[in-house]
């Protein structure tokens, strides 16, 4: 899987959490932002064409760490609960670390 196909199911994701967060609260505004990120994430995915730029696990296990401390954070923005939305921006800058390194070590693999 390349990093663009990764990239187009993080946006898809992304979109779909924030529509359930719109929905929740009632805030049209964020749903169609939400539905909006979606539509992108699909025709990315549908425009990307197969290379082979693969990922190593630092890279995908760093996304996965992003998307899951943001949707911590949200969760405890919403909740009132400041321990849970610090320790989600907290997982969140731990997954960009871990994806930078995974990016640093695949080019020196390729130097």
């Amino acid at each position: 899987m390349s990093q663009d196909d990764l990239t187009a199911k993080g946006k898809q994701i992304k979109g779909e959490i924030k529509k359930q967060w719109g929905k929740l609260t009632n805030d049209t505004a964020k749903t169609e932002e939400g539905k909006e990120d979606q539509r992108q994430g699909r025709r990315k995915e549908q425009d990307t064409e197969e290379n082979d730029q693969s990922l190593n696990k630092d890279r995908i296990k760093g996304m996965g760490k992003q998307i899951k401390g943001e949707a911590q954070k949200q969760w405890g923005k919403y909740t009132g609960d400041n321990d849970k939305a610090a320790k989600g921006e907290k997982d969140k800058i731990a997954g960009k670390a871990q994806e930078k390194y995974g990016e640093i070590n695949d080019k020196s693999k390729n130097q």
